[in-house]
């Protein structure tokens, strides 16, 4: 995990158990993993029948996540930030995925 800088692991403020349950099954170090409280789409009232709250939850937490790294001023543009929601599996293939992403990089396109 040294190639990434932050890790942030989405979990719900009353799931506090699949956090701790993340922290048993990583296949890394976890010093660098921050615990993001996630929106929860059981308090979000605002939506259309065709919208599902608890997807709105999750796809709101991500969103803030991301500001919260554009607001870090101890990031820099070429630092990597990963995010996890805590009921995320890692296989054979996820137990080596820190040391792939050295050539990610050259495939992320640039802004003008």
């Amino acid at each position: 995990m040294d190639f990434f800088k932050k890790c942030f692991v989405i979990n719900l403020d009353r799931r506090p158990e699949r956090y701790n349950e993340f922290l048993n099954r990583i296949p890394f170090n976890s010093s660098i993993c921050e615990r993001f409280s996630a929106i929860d789409g059981k308090t979000i009232t605002k939506h259309s029948a065709k919208e599902n709250p608890y997807v709105m939850g999750c796809h709101q937490s991500h969103k803030k996540i991301l500001e919260i790294v554009m607001d870090d001023d101890a990031l820099s543009d070429d630092d990597f930030v990963i995010i996890f929601e805590d009921d995320v599996f890692f296989n054979n293939v996820m137990t080596h995925f820190h040391e792939k992403p050295k050539t990610w990089k050259q495939n992320i396109p640039r802004q003008p």
